[in-house]
């Protein structure tokens, strides 16, 4: 990520994997059920609306002047995202970085 000047290689087997288990996780959160079942109605295979569920886009990346809550490590990044279990929001060295495999409900 030249960009931002991290040492990351996405590219790579190991990062690509790394990013989808992250990925996978975030997405498993009891809060995004909803949002799966939702896809079944939209498309007519179920004929019960879900009801009310939180969009993930706007859960998880609502991140306005946010800084990131591992306070315990003295942490004042900028927010990259916000964990959809435990909703304590993440620089991406947290993130990413230190591999946030989150089960926590909040």
């Amino acid at each position: 990520m030249v960009l931002d000047g991290l040492d990351v290689d996405l590219y790579q087997r190991n990062n690509i994997i790394k990013l989808q288990s992250l990925v996978h996780n975030q997405f498993s959160a009891p809060r995004f059920e909803n949002v799966f079942k939702y896809s079944w109605y939209a498309c007519g295979f179920n004929d019960t609306h879900p009801g009310h569920f939180d969009n993930p886009v706007e859960f998880c990346f609502n991140i306005e002047d946010k800084i990131c809550s591992r306070l315990d490590l003295n942490c004042n990044y900028g927010c990259f995202i916000i964990c959809s279990w435990c909703e304590n929001s993440l620089c991406y060295e947290h993130f990413y970085m230190d591999y946030h495999i989150c089960n926590e409900i909040k």
